[in-house]
């Protein structure tokens, strides 16, 4: 499975959407303003997040890999829920808007 993050333009920031690709089906969630994903979904600060991924670059695909990746690895630990679970939900589930 290849999980990344695509991000658009928004008012005040940007918005982030959570891909998932397998084999035969790609999901995108989507996951709401920057900051609010990163305060709200992640419990951490904007600087917290570039810290844990390494990099504030976020035009570089690898970047938004890594920031997938957190996202992921975080859903699991605290949340229960598996990117094979992600790939059944509606894809607004995890909006924190």
């Amino acid at each position: 499975m290849i999980a990344t993050i695509e991000t658009s333009p928004d008012y005040f920031g940007r918005k982030w959407h959570l891909v998932l690709q397998t084999k035969t089906t790609t999901k995108k969630m989507f996951l709401g303003q920057d900051v609010k994903v990163c305060q709200r979904l992640l419990g951490m600060t904007p600087k917290e997040v570039v810290e844990a991924i390494g990099d504030s670059n976020l035009g570089d695909p690898k970047t938004l890999q890594k920031l997938a990746g957190l996202i992921l690895d975080h859903l699991k630990t605290h949340h229960l829920i598996t990117p094979k679970k992600i790939l059944t939900m509606e894809p607004w589930d995890l909006a924190v808007e």
